[in-house]
């Protein structure tokens, strides 16, 4: 059984608000209509909280799986200031 504390539910639902009132206030923007759930907050809010996941399929959410971009062979050189 998981019990869950005052913060952790305030911040979650401070999540929810936040990822709904961007998507209301920028409707054309498709970076606002995706949670990433390995992210920090994906991880805390959204797998976290038991029923968060539902809802967000409940109003139109799906979960999907992003393509990782190829690298062909080889990853790309890094910059030089990297390189050590």
């Amino acid at each position: 059984m998981t019990i869950y504390t005052f913060d952790w539910v305030m911040l979650g639902m401070d999540m929810i608000g936040k990822q709904l009132g961007n998507v209301y206030l920028h409707p054309e923007e498709q970076r606002y209509k995706k949670i990433k759930l390995q992210n920090k907050v994906g991880q805390q809010c959204v797998n976290y909280l038991k029923g968060t996941q539902e809802y967000f399929e409940a109003i139109g959410f799906q979960e999907t799986m992003l393509p990782v971009p190829s690298w062909d062979d080889s990853p790309p050189p890094l910059p030089q200031s990297s390189i050590v």
